[in-house]
């Protein structure tokens, strides 16, 4: 599929309350080096508007993405861009902090990640840093994510996946659905990593890491 991007720093704002994104729409387009050139309060309406401009030749450099959509993922849509449209670099814009959804978002190598209760100039800054090519976490959540990341390096990809789903809050039985395992085999995950992270079980694990 064509991927050509336009040459100025625009973007797409998915989100699904109105008045969220019209008044982020508001801020952003007052710096003036960037231009919202859509808004989108779905994923079927996000993936309209990318074939549109798809179909126009000129994608978006950067789409930020709520991850809670209604009753829809804003994961799936991320996954969706990076799969038929690579060339455009992903934000993730939440109410959620939590080490979970950050390692999600760094395992499906989102560019940038940023929670709504964050300052309005570190958004800008998010903004700029990943329109340069560069990674952004927002500050207050690089020290966590570190911790996360030394405790994933320790764990094989199956473990990362419970200890994602635990993190998540999960119980043993709805990681086994989750992830079509049996419960007494996840119970044997879980008690590997309890060994390989030095907890003593799961609210040590969650006191420490989540």
């Amino acid at each position: 599929m064509i991927d050509e991007v336009c040459s100025e720093k625009n973007l797409i704002l998915v989100d699904d309350h109105e008045m969220i994104l019209l008044g982020l729409k508001s801020f952003i387009e007052s710096k003036n080096s960037w231009k919202v050139t859509g808004l989108a309060k779905s994923i079927e309406a996000a993936k309209s508007l990318l074939q549109e401009f798809s179909a126009n030749g000129g994608l978006p450099q950067i789409m930020v993405i709520d991850i809670e959509l209604g009753e829809e993922n804003g994961f799936d849509l991320a996954v969706f861009v990076r799969e038929t449209f690579p060339n455009i670099k992903i934000i993730m814009y939440t109410m959620h902090d939590e080490s979970d959804y950050v390692l999600k978002s760094r395992q499906l190598k989102i560019d940038g990640y940023i929670s709504k209760a964050s300052a309005s100039e570190e958004f800008i800054k998010c903004l700029d840093a990943v329109y340069a090519g560069k990674e952004y976490l927002e500050d207050r959540l690089v020290e966590g994510q570190a911790l996360i990341e030394e405790a994933v390096s320790l764990l094989t990809k199956r473990e990362v996946l419970i200890f994602r789903e635990m993190l998540n809050g999960k119980s043993n039985m709805e990681i086994s659905k989750i992830l079509n395992l049996t419960k007494h085999s996840v119970e044997v995950y879980a008690t590997t990593i309890y060994e390989k992270l030095f907890c003593n079980g799961r609210a040590e694990l969650l006191n420490k890491y989540r």
